[in-house]
């Protein structure tokens, strides 16, 4: 899209933030997306790594799942509460951005559990609920229960702090029935993975389609033409390890 500066000065201070504001958070979506997407996952013969691998996207999808919760606070304050944007917009949204909103609506209306993550783990670290020590309790003693410590911080990985948060966020998405242990269930691992991707999904759907609608509302005269960026790389070719080098990682003396 050719932008200008002149061109989105033109715009009405709240509209050109928001636009502004939902390219930032569809990036930042995004990116904690492909991040999570190249964890490796299982793939080594080195049981330490394989677990440290999963603890690593255990902390990119808790992120992601703040991000998306600070994103609808984004769309209910500076559109659904904002009745001369909502009624400019809203009503510019192609189908699939309408549909997109309503499921949100949804979602974010009883109580999300995306929320609750945002609130208590994936920001906060004064744990005012004692959520913590409630997931301590409930994991069972064979869990690996270990600190990973090495030559370089950037190689260090404090494994039971992410065993006790990440099985906290769980109970959040997929509570606990009474007198169960904390286990990583198939179930329960499904659903911390599962709701914040398709939050995420039908969050990016409607952030495109509202970013198209004021285009197509206030500068429909904007134009663009197609840019041929090379190859580019598969997932798989680019894993993203939590262990590297560590000659790498220290600085030159």
């Amino acid at each position: 899209m050719k932008l200008t500066k002149e061109r989105l000065s033109q715009l009405q201070p709240d509209t050109r933030s928001l636009l502004l504001l939902l390219g930032h958070a569809s990036n930042e979506i995004i990116v904690l997306q492909k991040l999570f997407l190249m964890v490796p996952k299982g793939r080594s013969k080195s049981h330490l790594v394989n677990i440290v691998d999963a603890g690593q996207g255990f902390i990119l999808m808790r992120l992601l799942c703040g991000k998306l919760h600070e994103a609808w606070e984004l769309m209910t304050v500076r559109v659904l509460q904002n009745k001369t944007v909502s009624s400019k917009y809203l009503d510019a949204l192609a189908p699939e951005g309408k549909e997109a909103l309503e499921a949100l609506k949804k979602h974010f209306g009883k109580s999300s559990p995306l929320t609750k993550i945002r609130k208590q783990l994936a920001f906060h670290y004064s744990d005012k609920t004692g959520i913590i020590e409630e997931s301590f309790k409930a994991l069972p003693a064979e869990h690996p229960w270990e600190f990973f410590l090495s030559d370089t911080h950037a190689n260090t990985f404090y494994y039971a702090s992410e065993l006790v948060v990440t099985s906290a966020a769980m109970s959040l998405i997929s509570p606990l029935q009474p007198d169960a242990s904390g286990e990583y269930t198939q179930e329960r691992l499904g659903a911390f993975l599962d709701i914040p991707i398709e939050v995420s999904n039908l969050t990016m759907r409607l952030f495109n389609h509202l970013i198209t609608a004021i285009f197509d509302v206030d500068m429909p005269d904007i134009g663009g033409e197609e840019t041929d960026i090379g190859p580019v790389a598969k997932i798989a070719d680019v894993p993203l390890p939590f262990f590297l080098d560590e000659d790498e990682l220290r600085k030159p003396e």
